[in-house]
């Protein structure tokens, strides 16, 4: 195969039961735990505007038990991938992509991580990206 997303594609296939249901759980999880509506709370958009509703994403990736959802789900879709690493930008990815690796190595599957930063470093090593 050429490249990641052919080796993914080849490997989803027809979901099985798990992925199924996994998806159910992480859906209902996303409305009852994540979709925050102004009523309950402040919500302000990126612009500084109240806003009726935002999708707080971070209440599902630092809770333990959806994370090993999403990570068995990476996993499955990714199973005939070999060698590739995984990146992601930091404060909310740092969360997924400790839990992908995570789930990874207990499966036998290791792959390394970097974290990009917003803005480089101004102590320490100085770096943008770390791992």
């Amino acid at each position: 195969m050429n490249n990641i997303a052919e080796a993914a594609s080849s490997s989803a296939g027809t979901e099985d039961e798990e992925i199924v249901e996994i998806r159910k759980k992480l859906l209902h999880h996303l409305k009852t735990r994540s979709l925050i509506l102004a009523g309950n709370e402040s919500t302000w958009s990126t612009r500084g505007k109240s806003c009726s509703w935002l999708i707080d994403t971070r209440v599902l990736l630092l809770d333990p038990l959806t994370m090993s959802w999403i990570s068995r789900l990476f996993w499955k879709r990714m199973k005939n991938v070999n060698d590739f690493k995984l990146a992601c930008l930091e404060m909310t990815g740092i969360p997924l992509l400790a839990g992908i690796q995570s789930h990874g190595f207990q499966v036998g599957r290791h792959v390394n991580g970097v974290i990009v930063r917003k803005e480089r470093k101004s102590n320490g090593r100085l770096r943008a990206i770390e791992g």
